[in-house]
């Protein structure tokens, strides 16, 4: 089965300024991304294809993921064209709103519904989390299936159990969100925490931290230097991956920055912020904390005791089964090729895991 999917390609010899944009503003993108392709043994199609000559028709199904972020009153007029030019099903992965909060009054634009009433006639939506399938249902967009997102099916392994690895976590990998507006008390907490632990800050945007967003001259100041010396932005995934070998546990509120721990079974605890975030930690039972309770005073182990996995590894089996219902259901399956990554529970056997990806 020939499985096409649009996805750019980075220039890791441009400038992390246009690296950036050729991602999507955000490295996460190419996590998705590296999931899909893991997955399913995708072929990429560039989003000038018809400049190539590229058949859309010689393909037997192509993934879309242009649908994962809708704003009110947005609009996806590649897609609206591109419908109108394969009668090739076309499936969305993830679809899901962008919301601060689980607005039930989301609006959508008479154009996407339109556009996702064109997909659902040729193929199953695979949406986000519960919110997102509230609204799609309110505007009668029926045919969908909640399936979270395919960063957490990358280990083709329905029996995974995320695992407890160390009795004291020594060091810890942070992420935050897109700087932007001023800081609220907690946010600002957790980010001088994350400095006086010295910890190593995983960025996903070129968007920095200003002076204005702190309010407080010594305390950006202090922020701004750590920032200096611990940032890492990753545009290889397979350098993610291996970096995040070297640290015991992850915090912060970017979902992808913390699913990078997870495939190396090291434990993440995702602080919320966004309805994005809720919706996909809800659906996953992910371990999560809100920013507003999040508390300086506490040490490293408290985070870590707390993020606590046992209603995940209760509920993955069945997450997983419900991922490849929604693969079968579109005609498609998980590729011969996705070697299943194991863990079988045992310290040891994760540590000679983490070896083989640092050598």
């Amino acid at each position: 089965m020939k499985i096409g999917m649009f996805y750019p390609e980075v220039d890791f010899g441009q400038t992390d300024d246009i690296k950036i944009r050729q991602c999507g503003n955000n490295t996460g993108n190419n996590v998705f991304w590296y999931s899909l392709k893991r997955l399913l043994g995708i072929v990429r199609i560039p989003y000038d294809y018809e400049k190539r000559d590229i058949d859309l028709d010689s393909f037997d199904a192509i993934i879309t993921t242009d649908l994962i972020w809708i704003r009110r009153g947005d609009n996806f007029p590649f897609l609206e064209d591109l419908i109108e030019k394969t009668s090739v099903p076309i499936i969305p992965i993830s679809v899901g709103l962008q919301a601060n909060n689980y607005d039930m009054d989301f609006t959508l634009t008479n154009r996407t519904i339109r556009l996702l009433k064109r997909i659902e006639e040729r193929a199953l939506i695979g949406v986000r989390g519960e919110f997102t399938a509230y609204i799609l249902d309110k505007y009668g967009i029926k045919h969908f299936k909640i399936i979270g997102c395919p960063s957490m099916y990358y280990w083709n392994n329905p029996d995974l159990q995320i695992i407890d690895n160390v009795v004291y976590p020594n060091n810890f990998l942070s992420n935050f969100k897109t700087f932007y507006g001023k800081l609220t008390q907690r946010e600002k907490h957790f980010l001088s925490y994350s400095a006086t632990y010295n910890s190593i800050f995983v960025e996903q945007t070129v968007l920095g931290f200003k002076p204005e967003q702190a309010t407080d001259d010594k305390y950006y100041n202090y922020v701004n230097a750590w920032l200096g010396r611990n940032t890492r932005l990753f545009f290889s995934t397979e350098e993610w991956l291996r970096q995040t070998c070297l640290y015991d546990f992850s915090m912060g509120g970017r979902f992808h920055g913390n699913v990078l721990s997870l495939w190396n079974n090291i434990k993440a605890l995702f602080i919320v912020t966004d309805s994005r975030t809720r919706e996909l930690t809800s659906f996953f039972r992910l371990p999560v904390m809100e920013m507003d309770a999040f508390d300086r005073t506490r040490d490293l182990k408290f985070y870590y005791d707390y993020a606590d996995y046992s209603e995940f590894n209760s509920i993955y089996k069945q997450r997983y089964m419900e991922f490849t219902t929604f693969l079968g259901e579109n005609n498609i399956s998980i590729s011969e090729n996705a070697k299943r990554v194991n863990f079988a529970g045992t310290n040891e056997e994760k540590h000679n895991y983490i070896m083989q990806r640092l050598c």
